[in-house]
């Protein structure tokens, strides 16, 4: 994990003095600032251009949630081609059953069909 510190500190004084014959006054003010990068194990470097190599971890973020991205989409899409195919093949067999099962129907009632007329004939 990589962190970016940075502090800065400000100081200001004044003084001012006078006397009957002179006056005097003087003033001072004094910044600085410091940036350095480091990561948890806390090994660091502290540079004063506050770099630290942030660019490069944002860079890595993106590329790891627009790969993690991509590779839902691609998940969603074979699960739904197999789900379809799936339903397709259920689908065609249940319509072959159907078929068979109406074939095996049509023919029993012809063979019964022919048996009647069959003893009819015989009969008379």
């Amino acid at each position: 994990m990589v962190f970016v510190i940075c502090s800065s500190s400000s100081s200001s004084s004044s003084s001012s003095s006078s006397s009957s014959s002179s006056s005097s006054s003087s003033s001072s003010r004094s910044s600085s600032s410091s940036c350095g990068s480091g990561n948890s194990s806390g090994r660091g470097n502290s540079n004063s251009s506050g770099g630290g190599g942030g660019g490069r971890v944002v860079v890595i973020v993106v590329v790891v949630v627009v790969v993690v991205r991509v590779l839902v989409v691609v998940v969603v899409v074979v699960v739904v081609v197999v789900v379809v195919a799936v339903a397709v093949v259920v689908v065609v067999v249940v319509v072959v059953v159907v078929v068979v099962v109406v074939v095996v129907v049509v023919a029993a009632v012809v063979v019964v069909v022919e048996a009647v007329i069959v003893l009819v004939v015989v009969v008379v």
